[in-house]
């Protein structure tokens, strides 16, 4: 589930070596069983073995499933997700705040350079203004005369 790291004890590894070791134990009872017909002996065993492999399933089963359940349950539980959600605003608010930060440096950043820029070109326009202004003066002078 994405991304839950389930931690469960020995008993519950046994409890899966236990399920998966019945199935085994049970394959080889049936199939001794069915190989001796005539000894008598090995079939009793072959059956004492079968019926220990089942009690081994159960026990597997139970301790498997006891202890997945509890884990999954603690998935279930409004104080689980609370906590996660709670982690995860928090993160999300601190990328917000960190991107607005850097849009604000930017354009102050940005907005400064602009302004340099504007007086820069405002100083030449006000500079060909006057220049322009001077020639006028220059050729109604000179045109007069």
């Amino acid at each position: 589930m994405f991304g839950l790291k389930l931690k469960y004890t020995q008993k519950f590894y046994l409890g899966i070596g236990f399920f998966v070791f019945s199935f085994l134990l049970g394959a080889i009872a049936k199939l001794t069983f069915f190989l001796y017909l005539k000894s008598i002996w090995i079939r009793w065993i072959s059956i004492i073995f079968y019926v220990i492999s089942w009690v081994m399933l159960v026990i597997g089963v139970w301790w498997v499933g006891e202890e997945y359940a509890l884990a999954v349950k603690k998935y279930f539980t409004y104080k689980h997700y609370h906590k996660h959600i709670k982690k995860g605003t928090k993160k999300a608010i601190q990328v917000g705040a960190a991107g607005t930060k850097k849009v604000v440096r930017v354009g102050v950043g940005g907005t400064k350079k602009m302004v340099r820029g504007t007086r820069a070109v405002g100083g030449e326009v006000k500079k060909r203004i006057k220049d322009g202004r001077k020639n006028k003066k220059n050729n109604t002078k000179s045109s007069a005369e």
